[in-house]
């Protein structure tokens, strides 16, 4: 368990990795991204040469996917992964 916890500090470390979390239903005094993903990544600033990689159930995985190539996001960069509803 430790060494999985330094190789996660390690990959949060690097500089090209961008991790962040939205919560669809916060409670009233979370400061976080709000909202389902799709939209959370409608609002941000997404690079044409973005890496993408994807985990969920398959409706979101596929709703997320269907949103970054929609703002540009080449498909071949776009790893997903769903596990079902």
């Amino acid at each position: 368990k430790k060494i999985i916890n330094i190789l996660t500090l390690k990959i949060l470390e690097n500089p090209y990795f961008d991790f962040r979390i939205a919560v669809s239903r916060p409670r009233e005094d979370y400061s976080g991204l709000r909202g389902r993903l799709p939209a959370v990544v409608e609002s941000m600033k997404i690079p044409k040469n973005l890496e993408v990689l994807i985990c969920g159930s398959d409706v979101s995985v596929a709703g997320i996917k269907q949103k970054f190539l929609e703002l540009g996001v080449a498909e071949d960069r776009i790893i997903a992964e769903g596990f079902g509803e």
